[in-house]
């Protein structure tokens, strides 16, 4: 339909549809900003790292 990758990506107005205006501008507040006693509580309830097993002598 289209015969060049210009016309599949651009709309009729010319703009691109990754730059689309969002319609709820809201929900990227939150995941900006995290505040210090919920970053601690993540800290605290992540469990520790498996340790990682000696291989020993090759």
């Amino acid at each position: 339909m289209w015969t060049n990758v210009k016309d599949a990506t651009e709309m009729p107005s010319g703009e691109t549809f990754m730059n689309e205006p969002r319609e709820t501008p809201e929900q990227d507040g939150p995941l900006k900003e995290v505040p210090e006693d919920v970053r601690e509580n993540l800290e605290e309830q992540a469990p520790p790292p498996d340790p990682i097993p000696d291989p020993g002598p090759l």
